[in-house]
């Protein structure tokens, strides 16, 4: 494999750009590093640290270039010397040198990595009963006063990638983003099945649920920006109620009044079950991680 860098101070960025440009190509994952979403992977994470685990050493091929005629070339003093122009006679060259990629062990980082985010959500999936009690405070300070006066009073859980302070892993900020991001939508998709078995009323809730996530709810999936399920709610709390025909099982019809908010209520209520649920199941990692190293113990077996 030959990874060629744009210029050689593309490593001054990353701790290890090699290893890095060798990992984000493995199975087809170009770009990933730039990727804010769900589903991103190509496999499941668990088959991914499974198989990095099992793949051999591998040495690979890096070429940069040293500028000759000044700008990245030598010394800033022999640069500047030089002029803006450089030397004309000097030329660029192309050094090449071989290093070797350890999958195995870049497979034991992501576990350990692993481990750490999912300490970090057990803590931060109980912010989400903080976020509801949020946004329905600002959803009813709005409706009171035309406004909210405390909106710009209140401080993110997290900052933007990177996070600037002591609090976790580097991502911390985007992680929980996509972690609400995700809950959300699984809520979403659980309520629609269970309006669309129930009566009359619920049935309606559930065409309006199905719309609204077929209109506004593109970004749930896939690369998208920041606050994805924030911008979903605000979408569904500034709709008015309406009433709807809804068709009887004896053949009639009704007129049922349908309010979005209580359609966001209960989106909030199961979200914070999913979360509980999370919790309990982010405990177990460590034993998945105790299970993937025995697997691997066992087919290293005669």
């Amino acid at each position: 494999m030959r990874i060629c860098p744009h210029t050689q101070h593309t490593y001054v960025k990353y701790r290890d750009q090699i290893t890095a440009d060798w990992l984000e190509g493995w199975r087809g994952h170009e770009g990933i590093r730039h990727y804010h979403g769900l589903s991103g992977l190509h496999m499941g994470g668990r088959a991914l640290i499974a198989e990095l685990l099992r793949t051999p050493n591998e040495e690979v091929v890096v070429e940069f270039k040293r500028r000759g005629n000044g700008g990245n070339g030598g010394s800033p003093e022999r640069a500047a010397a030089m002029g803006s122009a450089g030397n004309p006679y000097l030329q660029d060259h192309v050094y090449e040198y071989k290093t070797k990629i350890e999958p195995r062990r870049l497979g034991d980082r992501l576990m350990r990595l692993r481990q750490e985010i999912s300490d970090e959500w057990r803590e931060d999936l109980q912010l989400l009963a903080k976020e509801h009690e949020e946004m329905w405070r600002s959803f009813f300070e709005t409706v009171r006063e035309n406004e909210d006066k405390l909106k710009d009073l209140q401080m993110p859980v997290y900052s933007h990638d990177p996070s600037d302070g002591p609090t976790g892993s580097t991502f911390r900020g985007g992680n929980y983003d996509l972690l609400r991001r995700l809950a959300t939508y699984k809520a979403i998709l659980h309520l629609k099945d269970v309006y669309m078995r129930g009566n009359a009323m619920e049935k309606a809730k559930g065409n309006f649920l199905d719309k609204m996530l077929t209109v506004h709810g593109g970004a749930f999936v896939g690369d998208g920006p920041y606050y994805v399920d924030k911008t979903f709610f605000g979408v569904l709390l500034e709709s008015a109620p309406y009433m709807v025909r809804s068709d009887l099982a004896d053949g009639h019809t009704s007129m049922v009044l349908l309010s979005p908010i209580s359609v966001v209520e209960d989106i909030c209520h199961i979200r914070q079950s999913i979360a509980e649920a999370w919790r309990t199941e982010l405990e177990r990692v460590s034993d998945d991680h105790l299970d993937l190293q025995r697997e691997l113990l066992q087919q290293s077996l005669p």
